[in-house]
């Protein structure tokens, strides 16, 4: 899966940020953390630049694992993606609807 987005630095100087993408899963099949960390890349954007960005997403950062069906397993519902600075920052999120399934190795 590809998140694609638009990274803008509005002050006068050069800056660093890391873009930093969140899942939270909809955590019924198994007891899951609220939010996790599932991709994030670091850039430098020069004094009033911006740049599109694509952030890729394995499915596997997606998924839990499930011992009883020892694989892991990518539950069925929605998965919020959120753009943040910090696992506490609300930030900026959307909704992405799966449909079960069993990852391979």
């Amino acid at each position: 899966m590809e998140l694609t987005l638009c990274v803008g630095n509005s002050g006068q100087m050069e800056a660093a940020e890391v873009v930093q993408v969140y899942l939270e899963p909809p955590g019924e099949l198994l007891e899951r953390p609220r939010r996790t960390l599932a991709a994030f890349r670091r850039l430098t954007l020069p004094a009033q630049g911006q740049r599109r960005l694509t952030l890729a997403i394995p499915m596997r950062q997606l998924a839990c694992f499930d011992p009883a069906r020892d694989a892991f397993v990518l539950e069925a519902g929605v998965h919020r993606l959120v753009v943040a600075s910090h696992a506490e920052d609300p930030g900026l999120a959307v909704d992405v609807e799966l449909q079960e399934a069993v990852l391979g190795p």
